[in-house]
Formats: structure tokens, C-alpha cells, sequence
């Protein structure tokens, strides 16, 4: 389901809005609340930029709920879109930590959100227990090569596409724009 957010719906022009149809069935949230949406209205939607984007029209259900974000785009529409979800990972680091001195290269990065005391449990966790981890494809015995490969399910004739900087607090998405 693609959801889009109130305070973002009553962004749109008005004659955008206007085309809100009745909704259709309820949504349950994802803490399990059942609500009625207020509405739901198709938008068409363009990922990307100038040189590298897609346009597709998508079925939004408004809700009123808080969000800091805009709208929540499904499965079914990142699949249209051919998109690939990431989450951006933390940038800085406390220090870095070998588990399996071994393996000097295979290290786990610590971050700065932690305490140094409640950073140390799991250090010493995976230290103790370094002899359960796979280190090489010959630590993997009776492992069948299907099974511990894995690769990623997409296009191969897609090329990736780099979010650009626009000024745009993270939470805002830079390439949904309004097509209609």
C-alpha cells in the first residue's frame, strides 16, 4: 500500500485534492490501530532526476496520522519504479574492533551512540564467540553454494542512481515531484 500523509495531501494544488475518492477499506497501522483513511486519489509520481528518472502513476490512501514523513511507497510501487530501498548508515564511528585477530581485515565498527561501558558487552561477546562466525568459504563445511551465495534481485540493465544533495532535510524525499 502507498500512503500519503495529510499535511503532505494538503500541500498538493487544489485541484489535485479535489480528485480524492472515497476510500475503500480500512488500514491497520503499524502498532496494530485499525483506522479509516480519509481518502485515497492517483498521483502520478517521477523517481530520479533530469537524465535518469520513471513515471508512474500510483494509488495513494490519505491518512491522518503524525509522520515526519510525506508518503510511504509500497512494495508494489518500488517494484514500478524499480527502485531499491536503502538506509543510509551511520557515518561516524567510535573506533573499530578485530574480532578475529586471524582476520585483522574483518573488523565490526562501533557507534557513537553507545556508552564505552554498554559498547564493551557486545565486544566481548563476539570475541569469545569468534569461532562460530565464517571467515572464509572453507569454514561454511557441508554448506551448499546456493545456500550462502546471494545476489541481489534486480536489473541488470538498470544503472544506479545516487540521491543528489538538494538541501532537503533526509526525512524529504528530493525526487517525488507531482505529475499530474
Amino acid at each position: 500500500m502507498d500512503v500519503i500523509y495529510e499535511h503532505c495531501f494538503l500541500q498538493l494544488p487544489k485541484d489535485v485534492r479535489d480528485k480524492v475518492k472515497p476510500p475503500l477499506h480500512p488500514v491497520v497501522g503499524f502498532t496494530g490501530e485499525t483506522t479509516w483513511p480519509l481518502g485515497r486519489i492517483n498521483i502520478n509520481i517521477t523517481l530520479g532526476d533530469d537524465h535518469r528518472s520513471r513515471t508512474v502513476q500510483l494509488t495513494f490512501v490519505v491518512v491522518r496520522s503524525q509522520s515526519k514523513y510525506n508518503v510511504i511507497l509500497g512494495r508494489t510501487a518500488l517494484q514500478e519504479l524499480s527502485a531499491i530501498p536503502s538506509t543510509p548508515a551511520p557515518i561516524k564511528h567510535e573506533g573499530v574492533v578485530v574480532i578475529n585477530h586471524a582476520f585483522p581485515e574483518k573488523v565490526i565498527k562501533i557507534g557513537n551512540t553507545l556508552s564505552k561501558e554498554t559498547n564493551s558487552a557486545p565486544c566481548e561477546l563476539l570475541s569469545n564467540n569468534a569461532d562460530v562466525f565464517s571467515w572464509q568459504e572453507s569454514d561454511m563445511t557441508g554448506v551448499p553454494r546456493e545456500v550462502a551465495e546471494h545476489r541481489l534481485n534486480a536489473n541488470p540493465s538498470m544503472t544506479p542512481v545516487r540521491q543528489k544533495k538538494r538541501g532537503m532535510a533526509p526525512e524529504r524525499s528530493a525526487f517525488l515531484r507531482n505529475e499530474v
